[in-house]
């Protein structure tokens, strides 16, 4: 994939193995840069995804996303 695709919460779920909830509730946190809405749906840059990965390893269901809450 180019690093200019855009992708949505239930492809990045797909990609990471989780769930697309846990996926919008990262990107509510912060978790992937360049994440962003369009509307009320989320468009997350593959980069992003990338990067997020790198930073903190893949995500398997179960593992918390971050030790704040949401608002």
């Amino acid at each position: 994939m180019s690093d200019d695709v855009l992708m949505t919460p239930a492809q990045v779920a797909a990609y990471m193995q989780v769930t697309p909830r846990k996926i919008t509730d990262m990107c509510t946190l912060g978790e992937f840069p360049g994440a962003f809405l369009v509307g009320n749906r989320w468009r997350i840059p593959k980069w992003g995804v990338e990067e997020y990965k790198r930073a903190h390893g893949s995500l398997q269901e179960g593992q918390e996303v971050a030790s704040r809450d949401l608002p």
